[in-house]
């Protein structure tokens, strides 16, 4: 998942270099058969990316709704050992619907908001090398 990630930040990250390879000497050289090749490397690295973040989504989606089930599992089995009167005191579908609900909330932070999170962080790295990267190189 880690590989997919970063592989789905760094093909993106690519298409402004290519673009710049397309002005500097494909454009301003009026080479228009430099054209056709960067064109289809443009296009690799949008394929590249859509497969990265399928598979990046793929795994993580898996591991997190894992482990939803297991605290799920750690959660009834918990519910089912506290004593009758404890029950007595709760409504049984109030409590099962609260403890689904958060549970469901872990599952989308663990799939969505934490990987985003490290992800978008990673990625501000990659475009703050890019940039300097881009501004060091003679034009």
């Amino acid at each position: 998942m880690t590989g997919a990630a970063l592989a789905s930040e760094l093909a993106p990250a690519a298409v402004p270099l290519i673009a710049a390879r397309v002005v500097d000497d494909a454009i301003s050289t009026g080479d228009r058969g430099a054209l056709y090749p960067l064109a289809g490397l443009a296009l690799l690295f949008g394929v590249l990316e859509a497969l990265a973040v399928l598979v990046r989504r793929w795994v993580m989606s898996k591991a997190a709704l894992g482990v939803e089930t297991d605290l799920r599992r750690d959660l009834y089995g918990h519910l089912q050992a506290l004593p009758v009167s404890f029950h007595d005191r709760w409504q049984s579908g109030q409590l099962l619907s609260r403890a689904t609900e958060d549970l469901a909330t872990v599952r989308r932070f663990l799939g969505f908001g934490l990987v985003f999170l490290v992800e978008e962080l990673y990625e501000t790295g990659v475009v703050a090398l890019v940039l300097r990267a881009a501004r060091s190189s003679p034009t």
